[in-house]
């Protein structure tokens, strides 16, 4: 995975190699289709700028979180997708086989490197409560001791992942946008993003989170709109 962004060679095709990977349609709700979409690899290295990571995980082609800031809506364009609004809208499940999973992080793992879920989609996007990719990814690091993970979200649904992760050296990382008293700039910013998951709410959720799994864990408050965010008693 690079930082570098490429565009397919014609709008509406999808780039060589990624046609035949799209697969049938699974379900649809809420006006969301999702499809499979058969993955060479479900980690990827990591080769961009320096992070606090070298691999990363994402269960998910697209993101029903809907974030308006969000950087990976162009990356429907390889599946032949320039409607932004695709990236919200035509959700790609990804094959998640436990034993090649369980392979891919041990190689990560021997590269002394942390692994990353959900570093361009959200891992516990209303599709995980479905499809549960998310959660076999996390089944499967169990088997491998020493696993450095990181979760970036911000549904409240992580936590029921919980006890599982206990196993694991996982961090959850949260992101939230502050609320005001009439106009929540959650809900502007990130739309689709479960209602109830207010940042007050996320961060109890994340306490409690630390008390059932006893891992580290850390919340994110991004991103920063000056002025709109700038004053901590909007924040929460």
């Amino acid at each position: 995975m690079t930082t570098r962004r490429w565009t397919p060679i014609k709008p509406g095709v999808a780039a060589p190699g990624m046609a035949e990977r799209l697969g049938v349609t699974v379900d649809e709700r809420r006006g969301v289709e999702y499809h499979r979409l058969r993955s060479k690899d479900l980690l990827n290295k990591f080769n961009g700028r320096p992070m606090p990571f070298g691999w990363t995980v994402n269960p998910y082609r697209g993101c029903e979180m809907a974030c308006r800031y969000c950087f990976a809506r162009y990356t429907h364009e390889f599946l032949g997708l320039n409607d932004r609004a695709a990236f919200e809208r035509r959700i790609y499940v990804k094959d998640a086989d436990r034993d090649r999973l369980v392979a891919e992080l041990r190689r990560a793992q021997r590269s002394g490197q942390s692994v990353a879920i959900g570093t361009a989609t959200d891992p516990y996007q209303p599709a995980e409560g479905r499809f549960e990719v998310t959660r076999r990814v996390l089944e499967a690091a169990r088997m491998v001791p020493g696993l450095a993970l990181s979760i970036t979200t911000k549904s409240t649904l992580v936590s029921r992942d919980a006890a599982l992760r206990r196993a694991s050296a996982a961090s959850a990382f949260w992101m939230a946008a502050r609320r005001r008293s009439s106009i929540s700039i959650s809900r502007l910013a990130s739309p689709g993003s479960p209602r109830r998951a207010s940042p007050r709410s996320k961060a109890s959720g994340l306490s409690r989170i630390h008390l059932i799994s006893c891992m580290p864990r850390s919340f994110a408050v991004m991103p920063r709109a000056s002025g709109a965010s700038s004053k901590r008693r909007r924040l929460l």
